[in-house]
Order: structure tokens, then sequence, then C-alpha cells
């Protein structure tokens, strides 16, 4: 976990945003220029100190279907709006810069905490729960995400990174194609094709 709430990713230098700690895999990580990077990230938190900076309205807990049905989940507050755009603007960020179907965030406001989880289609956003009194959901949450795969962590199974071999490839064979920024890593991308079986094809 890094404290990265101090830098902004260079990788984009237009948005500077800046999330909270965040979790990284050891292997291939390299801090000594970036401390932010959401291409390697895997999990994300967002801090807040106050809760009424709560992106999100939980209705009552006994609420009948119906009301559940009507409920307005967001904060239409300017702190809640604030957040809100906040935490999409990394999520958004976060699916544009990887091959991921899914991923977590944690976000902590005052007092309480939610889990958010987000893919290429929204996000679905727990209730609240007071983490200083409780703090056992943060505590499973963490165990079980520290024992999950990289599916699981919400990775792609069908693209790897391109081998320092694979990348050269890519860069000489595929320069008309290539981003404008060529820091940013080659892929190499599983396809099924004739018979079941399946190739691998580089890109970016």
């Amino acid at each position: 976990m890094v404290n990265t709430s101090y830098h902004y990713d260079p990788e984009d230098p237009g948005d500077k945003i800046k999330p909270d700690p965040s979790v990284y895999l050891k292997e291939g990580l390299d801090l000594s220029q970036r401390k932010t990077q959401f291409d390697r990230l895997e999990l994300h938190s967002e801090l807040k100190p106050s809760s009424s900076q709560d992106a999100f309205r939980d209705p009552p807990d006994n609420a009948p279907e119906q009301e559940l049905r009507t409920w307005e989940f967001r904060h239409f507050s300017k702190e809640g709006n604030s957040t809100r755009g906040q935490l999409i603007h990394y999520g958004t960020q976060w699916l544009a810069r990887q091959h991921r179907n899914h991923g977590f965030t944690i976000f902590i406001f005052g007092p309480y905490a939610r889990f958010i989880r987000w893919d290429r289609a929204g996000a679905i956003v727990s209730r609240k729960f007071i983490y200083k009194e409780d703090s056992s959901p943060l505590v499973e949450f963490f165990w079980r995400f520290s024992r999950l795969d990289a599916a699981g962590r919400g990775q792609d199974p069908t693209v790897r990174r391109a081998s320092d071999e694979e990348a050269t490839i890519a860069k000489t064979k595929l320069q008309e194609w290539a981003p404008t920024n060529l820091n940013r890593p080659v892929f190499a991308f599983t396809v099924k094709v004739d018979n079941g079986k399946t190739r691998e094809f580089l890109g970016w």
C-alpha cells in the first residue's frame, strides 16, 4: 500500500488526479519516478474527513420494496456531488488505463466506510457502516482481497503485459498505430480463432 494522495500520475498530466492510499503488486513495481500509477493500480481508496462528504444516501433499514424502487441513492448536496464526481473520475481513469473487468474502491468518510465495485457498466455501492465501532468488514475485505487471484481482483485473464522482446517488436512493426505516449505498455491479447484454438496479438 502506497500513499499516493500527494502525487498525480505524470502519464496523465492533464487530469492531475491524486487518489488516496493505493495498493499495487510488488512484482515489477518501480516507484522511483511515479508514485501514482493507474496502469498498475490493484485497489484504490478515497478518504474524506467528514460524514457530510458522503456521495450517497442509504434508505431506511426496513424500507418497503416500493420505497426502495424509487429511492434516490445519490446525495445531491454540494459536497456529495463533488465527492461522487471525484470517485467516478478515479474509477473511469482506472478502467481506461487497464484491461480490467472490474475493480474495488474503499470509500471512508468520517467514521463511516463503504465498498464500491466498478465495472464497465457502472458501480455497485454497499451500505455505509461505522468502521470505528466495528472494523471487521474492512479486515475481512482485506483478508479476502489479499487471497484473490488476478482475475478475482478484476484483471482481464485474456490480456497480459508483453515481454520486453514482444514490446520491441510491437513498437517496430505497429508504429503506425502506436499511441502518442510511447511509455504506455504493450499488451498481448489472447483471441479465440477457429476450432476453439487461441492466438495472441500485440497492441496497446
